[in-house]
């Protein structure tokens, strides 16, 4: 069985070879960016009158010697082109015959569908690499099922995203075809004003900041490369996610916990927070689809005997920090009824308050992982003040009083009992964490009274 720890070291490796393969794509782009400054040139020395391209140089017949911009581009085509990408290709051919314009656009097409071909490879290796290591490093830790490797790194396997089923590899196509759609409505702007050589330079590729806030080709290319790292990254991690699913069902695993990758978002350290989630469940988070696209977060079995215990853990793991609670939170930034520069603010004094852990008559106290968002999402109008952290703290080092409480689940915890000349508090605790704190109502508080006196 595997630990939290091998986990983390798997998931540094992952993100070492998603680093690699980020790399190949890189080096694909940055080669069609110097690809698509050669085809503009061309255009330019084409059709240029005294130096200058305008709209009505682009509307005559294609001349076999403009052709042959396209037998360039085509010539570098390889062999094994998809079907969607001969498609593309068809269309293209068609296109560039009608008139010089077309013929830009069928150039710039032609170019990006070789790219997007190589793309498309280092992504299937991907996914191939993805799928052969992942099922090896299962077998090296768990008992598995035999899983087909070309199953499973088939671009047709239909993992969980979260969204209507697309093969990765049509989405890259529709990526490719708002990129060729966007350089052309850049050449185009620029022929309509009078396109002149230096314009290549000062719009097409710019080095200003100035000329960088309108598209250009390099920007361009840069949305479809960051595009394709997403699609790879996601896509294996997809595919490592569903083999890990089938490992905990040959295993009869039950329960599984969330364990994060560095620098997670909030998102993912809530869903590590509010584990343990039980196999299976359709609300049981998966990766991508309950986190996000390019996430390297890992499931993990969770030690948990039975359902009555895995409630009881659920419990233990403060139930109130579920993503509800952080709802409430946000929910209340955006009504403005709380500022969310204080609220931060105090949210790292609370932190840095339990950080070390509260000493109390009955032992340390340490933060309940985010139980200060339950804590304001429900009593922000006793506690979201400058006192309110610090009434926290006193409460527990210096309690009037300590008794034993169980909440409506039977799950018992500590109530710490503050006594001051305004408002009582009362901080509950279980396991050595905060659960929350409020000001109670004077009955409620002289009927928890009544139970066992700790302190």
């Amino acid at each position: 069985m595997q630990t939290v720890a091998q986990v983390k070291k798997r998931i540094d490796y992952l993100l070492e070879r998603d680093h690699a393969t980020d790399a190949e794509i890189e080096e694909v782009y940055n080669q069609a960016i110097d690809t698509l400054r050669a085809i503009v040139s061309d255009v330019h020395n084409r059709y240029a009158v005294d130096g200058v391209v305008v709209p009505a140089n682009l509307y005559g017949k294609v001349t076999v010697k403009d052709m042959l911009l396209l037998k360039q581009q085509y010539d570098k085509l390889p062999d094994d082109l998809s079907a969607s990408e001969q498609d593309r290709v068809e269309y293209y051919t068609a296109m560039s015959q009608t008139s010089p314009k077309g013929l830009i656009t069928a150039l710039v097409g032609i170019a990006l569908i070789a790219v997007v071909h190589k793309v498309g490879k280092i992504i299937d290796k991907n996914n191939q690499t993805a799928v052969k290591e992942e099922i090896a490093y299962q077998a090296k830790h768990e008992d598995i099922p035999k899983m087909s490797v070309k199953k499973y790194a088939s671009p047709e396997f239909k993992v969980k995203t979260g969204k209507d089923f697309i093969p990765w590899t049509e989405r890259v196509l529709t990526d490719h075809d708002q990129a060729v759609n966007r350089i052309s409505n850049v050449i185009n702007s620029m022929v309509s004003q009078g396109m002149r050589a230096e314009d290549i330079a000062n719009h097409f590729y710019p080095g200003n900041a100035q000329s960088m806030r309108a598209d250009n080709i390099p920007k361009i290319i840069r949305d479809a490369t960051v595009k394709a790292k997403r699609t790879a990254r996601t896509e294996a991690a997809a595919r490592e996610d569903a083999i890990v699913e089938q490992t905990f069902k040959i295993n009869n695993v039950k329960y599984f916990d969330w364990v994060t990758e560095p620098g997670a978002c909030q998102k993912c350290t809530f869903l590590a927070l509010s584990g343990p989630y039980k196999v299976g469940d359709e609300d049981s988070p998966r990766v991508p689809e309950s986190s996000h696209p390019n996430c390297r977060c890992r499931r993990i079995k969770a030690e948990i005997l039975d359902e009555q215990l895995g409630a009881k853990l659920r419990m233990d793991l403060q139930y109130f920090a579920k993503p509800r609670n952080y709802d409430d939170v946000q929910k209340m930034i955006a009504d403005g009824s709380i500022s969310p520069e204080k609220f931060e603010e105090r949210k790292k004094e609370f932190d840095k308050a339990f950080s070390k852990g509260a000493q109390t008559p009955l032992g340390k106290i340490v933060d309940g992982r985010d139980s200060y968002y339950h804590i304001i999402g429900r009593h922000d109008d006793q506690l979201f003040n400058d006192d309110g952290v610090q009434r926290i703290v006193d409460t527990l080092k210096n309690p009037a009083a300590v008794y034993e409480t169980t909440d409506r689940r039977g799950t018992k915890g500590e109530m710490y009992v503050q006594n001051s000349s305004d408002d009582s508090l009362i901080v509950v605790t279980r396991n050595g964490r905060i659960v929350t704190a409020y000001e109670p109502d004077p009955r409620y508080l002289n009927k928890q009274k009544e139970g066992k006196r700790l302190y």
